[in-house]
């Protein structure tokens, strides 16, 4: 079973927009219920915590907030600050139970799960899936809807069964006894008229989604160095981590036969992709408002698209410059290695930018604008809709349109500094003759297939139905074969070395069909892994098993996995919360096969190795996420080599060196279904 320290953290998000005592203590262990204060005692503690004083408790309950605002991330900050200083975890645990009914339920559990990543004696229990804590973010209200009614239909026994179809996707719902569990299906917002439709399972996936969530929770963009902890390279993994995620979305676009993104330049232009989300707030009613296609952006209250305007081209004047102008008018050069770190905490901006001010807040207040477009001057007091959150902006299709416009920023960047020298990418040690992969079912060199699979989410953590019935919600993603990668290597020195395998890929065609240049290519490289390994001397193959990327995470566990587990008290573990989701590690490809270049690069571990780092750290997903508390665990830019423009060639065979070597692979998607229990299924017919 789990630890009492695990079902206390628990007990923390389950149902949090009610009082804890109305809360079910089922997941609490003896010790935990002992831990719980009395209403007097919860009363005594706010009274002398003085909420108010210390600018919490601000924003109303039950308010989907906008967690790209100063004003309520501050308040979410000064929450999450209170609670890291509380000294002992039994004081720790009794504020955030104390403060639960007086701030607004999202910052809440924002501040909770903010400090548990943060402290030391919470660093190894695991943060529940925040889809099972905030479902509204995750699903849309037929879902619930649908849930609630079966809910109240249940009988106590059995009564009968049906199979639901919803468009592609289908689930067999049975009504079970009041202590049995209840299953709903879940469907994607729009269909097959809408163009759009066919990256859904990609920009709606749980759990593409929630890394986003728990990204911006371990590196909020208020934190400074004065709130303690480490958040090293920050700025340059705001610009790496949204990097990979446009990568990979244009690769589901070609994938999908759809163009790649087109970035939102022209602030003045209609937008012509629409999003209804179909979100409804469970604790409020509140509705995340929809966008119709070509609607025009406009001024908001605090701010203008003039104003946006003026921010981008002071930055990419700083870009061009070289250098940007700090708040006492100096001069900080934008060179390496600290450039592209400088750069991305303006563009956010964080609280570390160097000029607020004269650089203001590009990134963030387009995503506030954007989330305002369909009431910009609270004219009608409509909500906001899904780009005001970061659990739920990546659902729509205008984030990846804006997160393609600062990217375009960091590549002018890039794109500025000298290619790398021969010398900077070859190791002279170590030759790589060949690289492949062989995947588990398919059993073919160098050939993956990709399939669709079903997971159960459970929905009554996050959502009161008024009963005791487990309920979950059957959600279909994309999934592929397990699959290994050989690496046969050659170790010239006649000596051990220990090296660095980064691995790549990226499709080798355009939308149109036409072979992607290397200019082209090189902002479509998908990091696959990155680990270190031991070399002997001589000739070897280096065998790496795909679920252990350094890029993904593991299958998240969920409140009932998690109270009922065995796990180790591992250090760290609480910030695997962040990571790309495993089953995306590859893209889909297409039923005919689609056609990639996979890449795998060794560098000297002696050159790329970040001192006094400790043995045992949460590393499931450093690439994207770093690590807690510590240096991030590579001195080279993310994203070496591609991560600048090639001096050489057009073609990558001109950019490899010995070091290095290339495979076209083909990914082929199935269109398989595996359910729940693991059986394959043959693949739908339309």
């Amino acid at each position: 079973m789990a630890s009492d320290r695990q079902k206390e953290i628990l007990t923390l998000f389950e149902l949090v927009a009610k009082p804890v005592s109305q809360v079910s203590l089922s997941l609490r262990g003896a010790a935990g219920a002992s831990l719980v204060p009395s209403d007097a005692e919860l009363l005594r503690i706010r009274t002398n915590l003085n909420l108010r004083g210390r600018g919490i408790g601000i924003t109303p309950r039950g308010v989907p907030c906008s967690l790209f605002e100063w004003e309520t991330m501050e308040e979410a900050t000064k929450l999450a600050s209170l609670l890291v200083a509380q000294p002992t975890y039994e004081e720790f645990y009794k504020v955030s139970m104390a403060v639960r009914v007086e701030v607004n339920e999202e910052i809440y559990v924002f501040a909770n799960m903010s400090a548990l990543i943060q402290r030391k004696d919470t660093s190894h229990v695991r943060l529940p899936p925040i889809e099972e804590v905030l479902p509204y973010w995750y699903f849309p209200s037929t879902v619930i809807s649908k849930a609630d009614s079966l809910v109240k239909e249940a009988a106590d026994e059995t009564v009968g069964s049906f199979t639901l179809y919803i468009g592609f996707q289908y689930s067999f719902i049975l009504f079970f006894k009041s202590q049995e569990r209840l299953v709903v299906n879940y469907e994607f917002a729009h269909n097959e008229r809408d163009h759009e439709f066919r990256v859904a399972y990609f920009r709606e996936d749980i759990a593409v989604n929630s890394h986003h969530w728990h990204w911006h929770v371990a590196y909020p963009f208020t934190w400074e160095p004065s709130q303690g902890g480490m958040k090293d390279r920050k700025g340059e993994l705001f610009y790496y981590m949204h990097q990979q995620v446009i990568a990979r979305y244009d690769v589901e676009r070609l994938c999908n036969s759809l163009s790649r993104v087109r970035p939102l330049s022209d602030l003045r232009e209609p937008v012509k992709e629409g999003y209804f989300p179909n979100l409804v707030s469970t604790i409020s009613g509140t509705h995340y408002e929809p966008r119709s296609s070509n609607m025009l952006l406009k001024d908001i209250e605090g701010n203008t698209l003039e104003r946006l305007t003026l921010w981008k081209n002071r930055i990419f004047e700083a870009v061009h410059m070289k250098f940007a102008i700090n708040e006492k008018g100096e001069r900080v050069p934008l060179v390496e290695p600290l450039g592209i770190d400088i750069l991305g905490s303006m563009v956010e901006p964080a609280a570390l930018s160097l000029n607020r001010p004269f650089y203001g807040e590009y990134h963030n207040f387009g995503h506030r604008i954007i989330a305002r477009i369909h009431d910009p001057e609270s004219r009608y007091s409509e909500s906001r809709g899904v780009m005001s959150s970061t659990a739920t902006a990546m659902r729509d299709p205008i984030f990846y349109r804006w997160h393609k416009e600062i990217d375009n920023i960091f590549n002018e960047y890039k794109e500025g500094l000298q290619p790398y020298t021969k010398s900077e990418v070859e190791w002279g040690d170590v030759v790589v003759n060949n690289v492949s992969v062989r995947g588990d079912v398919t059993k073919n060199t160098n050939l993956l297939q990709t399939y669709w699979q079903d997971r159960e989410v459970l929905l009554s953590s996050g959502v009161d139905f008024g009963r005791t019935n487990p309920v979950f919600v059957n959600m279909r993603h994309l999934q592929h074969e397990e699959f290994q990668y050989d690496i046969e290597v050659d170790n010239i020195s006649g000596n051990e070395r220990k090296a660095t395998v980064r691995i790549f890929l990226a499709p080798v065609f355009d939308e149109f069909q036409d072979k992607l240049s290397l200019t082209e290519q090189r902002r479509l490289y998908c990091e696959l892994d990155k680990y270190q390994t031991n070399l002997k001397a001589g000739k070897q193959v280096i065998t790496r098993r795909s679920e252990q990327s350094n890029v993904t995470l593991p299958t998240v566990m969920g409140f009932n996995q998690l109270a009922n587990s065995n796990l180790p008290e591992t250090p760290e573990e609480g910030f695997c919360g962040c990571g790309w989701p495993g089953h995306l590690l590859l893209p889909k490809g297409r039923p005919e096969g689609m056609r990639f270049v996979l890449v795998v690069v060794l560098t000297n571990w002696e050159e790329d190795k970040v001192e006094n780092l400790p043995d045992k750290v949460c590393g499931d997903a450093a690439s994207y996420c770093g690590l807690r508390n510590q240096k991030y665990p590579d001195k080279r830019p993310m994203g070496f080599p591609f991560d600048r423009r090639f001096s050489t060639g057009a073609q990558l065979s001109d950019f490899l060196t010995s070091n290095m070597a290339e495979k076209e692979i083909i990914i082929r998607h199935s269109g398989e279904i595996v359910d729940v229990k693991g059986i394959f299924q043959p693949a739908p017919i339309f």
